[in-house]
C-alpha cells in the first residue's frame, strides 16, 4: 500500500483522461484532484476484501486486478482487468443508508498496480 506521508495526486487534466471523469467540469475535477490520491499495490496484495467496510472508491490507473467472491469455503475468480479507468470499491457509499456498506467482493492486485483512491466519506451522501 502507498505510504500516506508520500501522497501523489492526479491533476485535473490527468483525471479527465479516465472515462469515468471525462465529462466532469474543471471545478469537479479539481475537487477530485484535491481529495483523492494515487495508491500503489504490489502483486498479490489485496486492494479490499469481501465483508470489510466499503470506505474507499478505487479507479485503476495501471496494472492488473482480479475480482473474486467467497462461496461457501471457496474463493471464486469473477473477473480480471487491466483496463485503465475501471472502478471498484465503495460504489454503494453513494446511496443513503444508515450503515456503512460492506464490500460484496474482494479485489487483489495480480501485477504491481496503481489506483486513484477516494474516501467514500468525502463524496457520499450528506
Amino acid at each position: 500500500m502507498s505510504d500516506p506521508t508520500d501522497v501523489s495526486r492526479l491533476s485535473a487534466d490527468e483525471l479527465k483522461t479516465l472515462f469515468l471523469f471525462e465529462s466532469l467540469d474543471d471545478e469537479q475535477l479539481g475537487w477530485l484532484s484535491e481529495h483523492g490520491y494515487v495508491e500503489y499495490r504490489a502483486a498479490g496484495e489485496p486492494v479490499f476484501t469481501e465483508g470489510e467496510d466499503a470506505t474507499c472508491f478505487f479507479v485503476l490507473l495501471s496494472g492488473t486486478l482480479s475480482s473474486s467472491r467467497r462461496v461457501e469455503q471457496t474463493e471464486l475468480d469473477t473477473g480480471r482487468t487491466n483496463q485503465r479507468g475501471v472502478y471498484s470499491g465503495a460504489t454503494l457509499s453513494f446511496l443513503r443508508t444508515e450503515e456503512t456498506p460492506k464490500h460484496h467482493n474482494s479485489v487483489t492486485a495480480v501485477t504491481d498496480s496503481e489506483s486513484a483512491r477516494l474516501s467514500s466519506t468525502r463524496c457520499g451522501p450528506t
